[in-house]
């Protein structure tokens, strides 16, 4: 942790969020009435989050319990309680999945364009063949 004085907070402050965000750095602003420390919301939400957990033992043991449970443990007895089963897509939908799936695979031609100009340009243009 590194500790830094309240002036040098204010004087750097534009340097402070790269190192706190991406550095994972934690820093300690010392003040005349008292310390401010200075953490990401990701850490601060980690921390919320276990305290929390802490405060709940019996809702701590179960955590430990899943953690270290095999799959079978995890499954009723009676299996799961929801129905599995595949999704059912409209037509629409099933056509756009497949069209996808053959421009991944290649077999579907698709436009390029080198700038958004050139797309916009193209729009306007399939405007003008739709008003044709």
């Amino acid at each position: 942790m590194q500790t830094i004085t309240l002036n040098n907070a204010i004087k750097n402050f534009a340097a402070l969020p790269p190192q706190i965000l991406h550095g994972d750095e934690v820093i300690n602003v010392a003040t005349d009435d008292g310390n401010i420390i200075l953490i990401s919301e990701e850490n601060y939400r980690n921390l919320v989050l276990q305290c929390e957990v802490n405060a709940n033992p019996a809702f701590k043991e179960s955590l430990l319990q899943g953690l270290y449970a095999s799959p079978d443990e995890l499954v009723p007895e009676d299996g799961l309680p929801f129905e599995m089963r595949q999704p059912q897509y409209n037509a629409q939908t099933e056509a756009a999945i497949a069209e996808a799936r053959g421009i991944i695979d290649g077999n579907v031609q698709t436009k390029t364009f080198s700038s958004l100009a050139d797309f916009y340009e193209d729009l306007d243009g399939e405007d003008d063949e739709d008003e044709a």
